[in-house]
Formats: structure tokens, C-alpha cells, sequence
């Protein structure tokens, strides 16, 4: 079956073996209170260290399923304020950003298992091992977005590597906000981590043109990989564990992916956000993540990035002045 083919006799049966109102998608019974408590009953077991941990298996899978029908079922659209100052891209949160909101990602309904062999079945551990706090901004002069993340272990990124090793943070933006079950044109995913620089490779000889009736060689192509537009950062945090993502992503960038004659932002634009965090403690390989939304589903090998995405499950946000 397709992920969101909303088939009645499934949604009834899902439903009610996870306690929730047996009413198909889109009938007032089902509302958010209800899904929302079934939710935080599951969180609840999880948070007490003294439950069996086969119960704690069955409230992380079932809390999965859960926040996915949350999702499907409405997300709240997410009101992105005008800054009047842009804000430093120095990876320190303070002013302009309004450090007393923000969106926070503490909940063991954030915490996913990175899908494949060895998959985790209890991914959630407490808010020190992975949450987030999010901030949104937006100037003339781009989006802006800020991530406190606490993580007890901070482990570098391996660009080259077959599966996720490392943190990283993943940030996919729907530019036109009309979501869809699979990504689209308009549809852009930025990654920033800590990484190590490149090892040097060992200089070739080069050999002058015409001796010994060799032709000089093209030169070969740098196999670096774009850096993504705009101001980025990522520091270690100082008053905390963990490490703090700030970024700009400029208007240029993002309207011309929504295939816009003007260069400059106006209230009212809508797109949808979807970001992720690895997790990886030991540094030979992440095993779970932090998502925003159950709109990024994450397996263990980094080329399925794309398989995981649902644009319909990506938050709504509008810019707002």
C-alpha cells in the first residue's frame, strides 16, 4: 500500500489497537486532544525507568505510529516573525533571535530509530541524550533558522561515508508549500555538520609539456561538494552540552527554486520545513535522529535520504510582519 492511501478498514484498525476514537480520517471524532493524549500516555511509560522494557518496545512503536496519525491529521501552520535586525550567523543564539519562544523538540515523540538491520527499538533515552530547541526569523535578506541541540555525545561527520556516521543536521524546505506524498522540483535539502577537512593527497610530478612527447593533461575537476548557499554555522555550546546550527538561507535561493520573477520576500509566503538530526554516540555510525515532523523518515544509508520524505507531513510555516 502507499504510506498515505487513507484506507478506512486500516485507519479503524490502527486506531483502535492504539486506543484512539474508532472514526475514519477527516470525521471530527477523531480530534488532536484525543490523539494528543494517546501521545503523552506513551511518553509517560517511557519516561519511567521502572516499566518492563518490552513495554517500553511497544510505546516507542506505537508512539511512532501515533504521531504520524497527528500529522496526517492536521499540523498547526507555524508563524515565522519578522526580525528587524538581522541576525549574526556566529552560532550563539541571543538577540535578535527571542530565545523565550521557539519551537521545542524535547518529547520522546521527536526521537526516531534510523530504519535497517540493528534498527533500535527503544530510540529515546531522556532529553540530554537528544531534543532541540528551533527559532525561525526571516529579514529581507533571507530565512534565518537557529537549532540549540543537547546531546551528550557530539561526534563528527563523515561526508565520505555509505550510512549516516556522525552528527549532521538535515534541513529539507518545501519552497512552494503545496506538500505531496514524494518530493518535487521545488523541493531543496541543505546538510551542516562537523567535518573534518580533506587529507592532503601527495603532490604529482608534473611533467612540462612536450617532454618526452607527452601532452599536458586536463586538469582534473575539484570533487568537493557545493557549499550551500547562504551563512552557516555549527559551534560546540558553552553553556551546555551539545552544539548549536544557525544559518541564513537566502531569498535568492529559495524563490528561484519556486520559480518567482522577484528576489525579495513578502508576509504571507508559505512553505513547509522538515529538519533532522542524526545521533551518533559511539562515531561509528548514527543508530536514531531528532525530526521535526514524521515528514523525514530516515534509513541508516544516506542516498535514501529522498525515499523518507513526505512534503504533506512537513511543518507549514508563513511569514508574518
Amino acid at each position: 500500500r502507499q504510506p498515505l492511501k487513507r484506507d478506512s478498514s486500516d485507519w479503524l484498525e490502527l486506531l483502535s489497537a492504539l486506543g484512539a476514537e474508532n472514526s475514519p480520517p477527516g470525521s471530527q471524532a477523531v480530534s488532536q486532544d484525543s490523539l494528543l493524549h494517546q501521545i503523552e500516555s506513551r511518553e509517560a511509560l517511557l519516561k519511567d525507568n521502572s516499566n518492563p522494557l518490552l513495554d517500553k518496545v511497544h510505546a516507542s512503536w506505537e508512539l511512532e505510529s501515533l504521531e504520524r496519525l497527528r500529522a496526517l491529521s492536521s499540523l498547526q501552520e507555524v508563524e515565522v516573525p519578522f526580525m528587524p535586525v538581522k541576525p549574526i550567523i556566529d552560532g550563539f543564539v541571543s538577540e535578535p533571535w527571542d530565545t523565550s519562544a521557539g519551537i521545542s523538540m524535547e518529547e520522546p515523540r521527536f526521537v526516531r530509530s534510523l530504519q535497517g538491520i540493528g534498527e533500535l527499538k527503544i530510540p529515546w533515552n531522556d532529553r540530554f541524550d537528544l531534543s532541540a530547541k528551533l527559532f525561525l526569523g526571516w529579514t529581507e535578506k533571507g530565512l534565518h533558522l537557529a537549532l540549540e541541540v543537547e546531546d551528550d555525545h557530539v561526534t563528527v561527520h563523515d561526508r565520505d561515508s555509505h550510512t549516516w556516521t556522525g552528527d549532521c543536521l538535515l534541513l529539507i524546505l518545501d519552497t512552494l508549500g503545496d506538500g505531496g506524498q514524494t518530493p518535487r522540483n521545488d523541493d531543496q535539502v541543505l546538510t551542516l555538520a562537523f567535518v573534518p577537512p580533506r587529507q592532503q593527497e601527495e603532490p604529482e610530478i608534473e611533467v612540462p609539456e612536450g617532454e618526452n612527447g607527452d601532452e599536458m593533461p586536463f586538469p582534473e575537476e575539484d570533487d568537493e561538494a557545493e557549499e550551500p548557499e547562504g551563512e552557516h554555522v555549527v559551534v560546540r555550546r558553552t553553556d551546555r552540552i551539545g552544539v548549536t546550527y544557525e544559518m541564513t538561507i537566502p531569498w535568492d535561493s529559495i524563490l528561484e527554486q519556486r520559480g518567482e520573477a522577484v528576489s525579495t520576500p513578502w508576509p504571507g509566503l508559505q512553505m513547509r520545513l522538515g529538519i533532522a538530526i542524526t545521533d551518533d554516540d559511539t562515531g561509528t555510525g548514527a543508530t536514531k535522529y531528532l525530526g521535526l515532523t514524521p515528514g523525514m523518515i530516515l534509513h541508516k544509508v544516506m542516498d535514501r535520504l529522498w525515499e523518507g520524505c513526505c512534503p504533506d507531513l512537513l511543518l507549514p510555516i508563513r511569514l508574518v510582519r
